[in-house]
């Protein structure tokens, strides 16, 4: 049984813009064989690399419902500086120091979620962000790009 396929994986180095990676994660629905039609629920992911950050598109094709996005970020990493979490519209900032890295969703954000606490790996420590969208998808597209 095929669990993972890889849709395409293309490299333009004079437009650009590379696709680098479309791939979906086949999981059998429960309670059905895997050989039945229809019995596969799919994860879709896109990521195009462009001159101004990454676009990127994540889908649950036929799935439609709220989607919520985990964003972990480093909060601390044992200097001066702590991450600061902005937010304005669809538009979500993280500054650590002189880097500030922008998040833009497509679709309005019911509510967004700041956990600075509780997480830390090998860098210092975490923060997770958990964005909620205000309306049922199939999917979510967002750009994330470094501004300084």
């Amino acid at each position: 049984m095929e669990m993972f396929r890889v849709l395409s994986s293309e490299f333009s180095v004079q437009s650009s813009a590379f696709r680098v990676l479309s791939f979906q994660i086949l999981n059998p629905k429960p309670g059905t064989q895997n050989s039945e039609p229809g019995t596969l629920n799919c994860y879709e992911l896109a990521v195009q690399i462009e001159p101004e950050g990454l676009s990127i598109e994540e889908r649950t094709p036929h799935l439609s419902g709220y989607k919520t996005l985990l964003i972990p970020y480093l909060r601390d990493g044992g200097w001066a500086d702590t991450t600061q979490v902005h937010r304005a519209g669809s538009l979500i900032r993280l500054a650590l120091g002189a880097e500030i890295i922008r998040f833009e969703l497509e679709g309005e954000i019911e509510h967004l979620l700041n956990l600075p606490y509780g997480y830390e790996n090998r860098r210092g420590l975490c923060g997770l962000l958990r964005v909620d969208l205000a309306e049922p998808l199939e999917g979510i597209k967002y750009r994330v790009a470094i501004e300084a």
